[in-house]
């Protein structure tokens, strides 16, 4: 478990997705009548939904995190033109580097909400980003061989989980007998 520690890392891809904000119809509308009459009110601020999950697919398979997350977010803001006091979740997935590539055909992303958890918000990712994720781990990529997905769990194999690496548990040789 020390190799983490000496710099030792498997690249992954990170998703972040964040929580949208904004004032309702209504609120709005009341605020723009006020104004009207010359009456200042702050925008009422509020998050839209609850982050609930997040699936990522290469093509038509689905890609298993390898970590998925929520993390609280809050908000606590309070001025002339705004008051900003909410507390939501977003999401924080990581996924094996092969993940998202060229070979996939569409890589789309589907993020799902606690107010409809049955209907996601689908995002299709261009080919300009597939291009730029596959860009910066190409040289990692090189030294290691290109992930290949497998039928079973979507997960990506390299050839860096099967290599033997030198002087692999040597610990383990010096302290037997």
């Amino acid at each position: 478990g020390w190799r983490e520690y000496v710099g030792e890392y498997k690249p992954v891809i990170i998703i972040d997705a964040d929580p949208k904000m904004g004032e309702s119809f209504w609120g709005s509308f009341g605020r723009s009548f006020a104004a009207a009459y010359g009456i200042h009110t702050q925008a009422n601020i509020r998050f839209k939904t609850d982050f609930y999950k997040m699936k990522l697919f290469c093509g038509d398979r689905e890609i298993m995190p390898i970590h998925p997350g929520k993390i609280p977010y809050f908000m606590n803001e309070s001025n002339y033109f705004i008051r900003a006091k909410d507390a939501t979740y977003e999401g924080l997935y990581s996924y094996p580097e092969g993940a998202i590539s060229s070979t996939c055909g569409e890589v789309r992303l589907e993020v799902f909400s606690e107010r409809n958890p049955e209907k996601p918000s689908v995002k299709k990712l261009s080919d300009k980003t597939i291009a730029r994720i596959e860009e910066d781990f190409a040289p990692y990529f090189q030294r290691y061989g290109r992930p290949v997905l497998t039928d079973s769990a979507a997960l990506p194999e390299t050839n860096l989980h099967n290599r033997k690496r030198e002087g692999k548990n040597d610990w383990m040789k010096m302290s037997k007998p």
